[in-house]
């Protein structure tokens, strides 16, 4: 299957500001400015025109993709890169950042800080013994950062090191680059960008004990292409659990407008040992909502809005699940207006093995399941209106088909 996957070609350094050409180190706070030439090499859409004046998009009325995610204009980048390898820590407040390429695990620290048509390609995973999110704003009160028409993509690293790949999807006989979010944490506006080739798109964790000036927004994004590996004993060992927008604790999150997956292909998931995602999507779901830790007022997930969203591919579009010791019903959720692009038979198909047959690498499949639309536990109380199942033309357009079942979840 075809991946959904701009190259960048053009790398000549262009710097504006009182900074030299070059590699920033760490711990600095420039405000640069460059650009990136995009090639649309691959692309379903690659003949169409990129759109340039975001600002003027409506949520839930088109697919994000390449022509509306990610750097816009051509150019180069200036590069910043963690002296460690491993950990960029942003402390000057309001500063833009525009078109730089980030090499480490950005850590925004100061107030006012936006990023503006930048690359975030995360740690270097050789320094690395422990996954890393390519962006993390966590913490009691961290600083609300501001992300735009930016792209979240370890993969770089691959050509960048000069070493065979580690991993990458579509690669077979290959290992998981890093299994890390693009984004780890809250309270930060996210819009208009590509996250793709990690485990979680967002790994979205609150914790505070005021909540006054805290909020989250992922809007108009494109979040697709999760990274994934199974493991070379058995096929549940080591298997990655890939959501593209995973819950843990918090409040006043809002998810609007973005393509949560894509085309789900089941032959690398099926592939054991060294399995891979040969489609689009995310091996689990395309949400993961659930009360993690426990249900104190600090971590409780409450206020959550999610309308006008593109689910496609996964096993569940949504899953919803209630955990009885942590008592959350989500009486303060709400679910609206979302899309569902149909399901296909086999999709919902997991990974199983006998004992004999995993020591030739036999897989032995369940019946064959479609999966689900959304799946919830009877406890939970969110409201859910008007989710409907789609399907995709090709020129991008959808024919709505009716409303999404919701499946009976179980709980814990």
């Amino acid at each position: 299957m075809s991946r959904k996957i701009r190259r960048f070609i053009t790398w000549s350094l262009v710097a504006v500001s009182s900074l030299s050409a070059g590699c920033i180190a760490a711990d600095e706070d420039p405000s640069a400015v460059g650009n990136v030439s995009i090639d649309g090499e691959g692309s379903a859409a690659s003949g169409a025109a990129e759109v340039t004046d975001r600002t003027a998009l409506v949520p839930g009325t088109y697919l994000p993709g390449p022509t509306t995610t990610g750097p816009i204009w051509t150019g180069a980048f200036q590069q910043m890169e963690a002296s460690s390898g491993t950990t960029i820590r942003l402390t000057t407040p309001n500063v833009t950042y525009k078109r730089v390429e980030f090499w480490g695990t950005v850590v925004p620290k100061a107030k006012g800080i936006k990023f503006d048509e930048c690359i975030f390609r995360g740690p270097d995973p050789s320094k690395m013994p422990e996954p890393r999110a390519l962006l993390t704003n966590y913490g009691d009160n961290p600083p609300h950062v501001v992300i735009e028409n930016s792209l979240f993509d370890p993969e770089a690293w691959i050509t960048k090191r000069g070493k065979s790949a580690p991993a990458h999807n579509g690669n077979p006989a290959g290992r998981l680059l890093q299994s890390q979010p693009a984004l780890h944490g809250g309270n930060f506006t996210v819009r208009w960008s590509e996250i793709r080739n990690v485990e979680d798109g967002v790994n979205y964790v609150g914790r505070t004990a005021d909540w006054t000036n805290q909020q989250t927004t992922v809007e108009m994004n494109w979040i697709h292409a999760g990274e994934y590996k199974n493991g070379t004993d058995t096929p549940s060992d080591g298997r990655t659990h890939n959501d593209a927008f995973q819950f843990n604790t918090g409040r006043n999150v809002v998810l609007r407008g973005n393509l949560l997956g894509g085309p789900r292909d089941m032959v690398g998931y099926r592939t054991w040992p060294n399995g891979y995602n040969s489609g689009d999507d995310y091996s689990n779901a395309s949400i993961m909502l659930k009360q993690e830790v426990d249900d104190s007022d600090m971590r409780k997930l409450t206020n959550i809005l999610i309308e006008d969203n593109f689910f496609w591919g996964a096993v569940a579009g949504l899953n919803h699940h209630y955990v009885a010791s942590r008592k959350n019903d989500f009486a303060t959720t709400t679910i609206r207006d979302n899309f569902f692009i149909e399901r296909q038979m086999g999709w919902g198909n997991s990974i199983t093995a006998s004992k004999d047959d995993h020591k030739v690498g036999v897989e032995a499949q369940a019946k064959p399941s479609a999966g689900w639309y959304i799946v919830r536990s009877p406890e939970i109380k969110s409201t859910y209106q008007n989710n409907r199942i789609i399907t995709v033309n090709e020129d991008g357009s959808f024919v709505i088909r009716g409303e999404v079942p919701i499946s009976r979840g179980s709980s814990s």
